[in-house]
């Protein structure tokens, strides 16, 4: 899994049987690191000829596939991080998991979340094809361009794609869709659950079918979605370089490196060297009554020494009034100064509240 990761997959994963068997990967500039991604792989590689031959629980049958790995990744505007990998990434990652029978399952949620940069001041209309950084290829679409793996004959493929109507439609939607290969997509449709019950929300997918079908959709997204969340990530940019860049907090500008886009509902914030983003959160909540996501929280479970995130905040632009998001903004520079300004009193007030409670309302 990378790391900084959605907070509440690893817990995905751990109910579907890999408590204890997740491990993390950090990112780099460009999205994330394959160098280290595949040392950690070979690692596992190299442990498993001194193990017992794991034994699969069932037969996988005609239309199901058993993989070596699995790799979790959010390629575009990530959830924490807010990076977009480049395509040099997305391609590499895929060669990466052809290379060692992995599958990578992407949270695809934000691809069609994102707007150009320059400052929409008329409130205009934004389509989904702005700008080529808008309309990167997914993983399982660069999966499915290349040639068949000798290793993949029924055609399974090696990344898989998950997108979310709730982003968009809005959050009561609880309405996704996957896409991968025929062979993977049909292999899904063929578990019990679904043959017996059919879709899990059915009402709401098929009045979103009549959204897409209409138009509906895609005009909201353009008119006021995508202008609203551009509005409102400027409004809280521009009150962090007002009120936190001056003491030395820094952020990314955009999803890709060099880029002109972003996208998403995050802001990933890099606190000065020194200042432990855990107490800066405690105190926020303490004495500001503001609730901000510590980097902890983003850590993979069981692996949190391969990367420290006790120096990084998530700040989300989604969720509250765009009033309160400067309001929120000028609270924690106050925290943050005081902090640094005394370190030892606040150390004694750090509180113990959940972290998970902490930011539950702004997944």
């Amino acid at each position: 899994m990378v790391a900084p990761t959605y907070h509440l997959a690893c817990g995905i994963f751990d109910d579907a049987g890999f408590a204890g068997r997740l491990r993390a990967f950090p990112e780099d500039e460009e999205g994330i690191d394959l160098e280290v991604l595949e040392a950690k792989i070979r690692e596992l590689e190299d442990e498993k000829p001194n193990k017992p031959q794991a034994q699969p629980f069932k037969d996988a049958g005609e239309h199901r596939k058993f993989y070596r790995h699995v790799i979790y990744v959010v390629p575009t505007c990530s959830n924490p991080s807010g990076k977009t990998m480049s395509v040099r990434r997305r391609e590499g990652l895929v060669r990466l998991a052809r290379k060692y029978d992995a599958l990578v399952i992407c949270d695809d949620v934000y691809d069609l979340l994102q707007w150009p940069l320059a400052k929409n001041a008329n409130g205009a209309s934004l389509r989904s094809d702005e700008s080529p950084e808008m309309t990167l290829p997914r993983l399982c679409d660069i999966d499915l361009a290349m040639d068949r793996d000798p290793k993949d004959p029924k055609g399974f493929g090696f990344a898989v794609s998950n997108g979310s109507f709730s982003k968009m439609a809005g959050p009561g939607m609880r309405t996704g869709w996957l896409e991968g290969s025929p062979a993977f997509a049909f292999g899904l449709a063929q578990t019990a659950s679904s043959k017996s019950g059919g879709a899990p929300s059915q009402f709401s997918a098929a009045v979103l079918s009549d959204l897409v079908h209409s138009g509906a959709l895609q005009d909201y997204l353009a008119s006021t979605v995508r202008p609203g969340l551009q509005r409102r990530h400027r409004l809280l940019v521009d009150a962090i370089h007002e009120h936190l860049s001056p003491q030395g907090v820094t952020i990314r500008e955009a999803g890709l490196v060099d880029g002109h886009v972003y996208g998403g509902y995050f802001v990933w914030l890099k606190l000065p060297q020194g200042l432990s983003a855990k107490l800066v959160a405690d105190v926020s909540l303490i004495e500001e009554n503001l609730i901000v996501g510590n980097g902890n929280m983003f850590q993979v479970h069981g692996d949190e020494k391969t990367v420290n995130l006790d120096g990084a905040i998530r700040v989300t632009f989604a969720y509250v009034p765009e009033d309160e998001l400067v309001e929120g903004v000028r609270r924690l520079a106050a925290v943050t100064q005081r902090v640094k300004a005394d370190p030892t009193r606040y150390e004694n007030l750090a509180t113990t509240v959940s972290d998970a409670a902490m930011i539950d309302s702004s997944k």
